[in-house]
């Protein structure tokens, strides 16, 4: 089974969480950014190209407060445009992504301010 995993480390002021109003000048740099670091973090490296696959996020926070790991989708979001902008599919569309989860990675990033975004991108076989 082909698979890969991707490591962003995303820091706290460019995060965008589903449970947070922004404003749309505010949220549409935050957007700018995240696309703009998947991008230029995987352009240059050579990877696997997915055509039929699901993406699972493990997400390590900076501090041991309660969150809730789907809340953080909207980051992601902006992360697989970037992923999909540096050819790592086609589209993400319905025909491509099939399923994305979400998961606590356990222990926190280790780092002030820094979410830690493990992404495990596993092809589909037999579909």
């Amino acid at each position: 089974i082909m698979e890969e995993i991707i490591i962003f480390k995303i820091p706290r002021k460019i995060i965008l969480n589903a449970n947070i109003s922004y404003h749309y000048h505010q949220k549409g740099q935050r957007a700018k950014k995240l696309r703009e670091l998947a991008f230029n973090q995987l352009n240059e490296i050579e990877h696997c190209k997915f055509n039929n696959f699901n993406v699972n996020i493990s997400i390590y926070p900076p501090t041991k407060r309660r969150f809730d790991p789907p809340n953080l989708y909207p980051t992601v979001k902006h992360l697989i445009d970037g992923m999909t902008d540096a050819n790592y599919w086609d589209d993400d569309d319905w025909k491509h992504l099939h399923i994305m989860s979400f998961q606590a990675g356990g222990d926190i990033s280790h780092e002030k301010d820094i979410f830690v975004f493990e992404i495990i991108i596993t092809e589909r076989t037999g579909d």
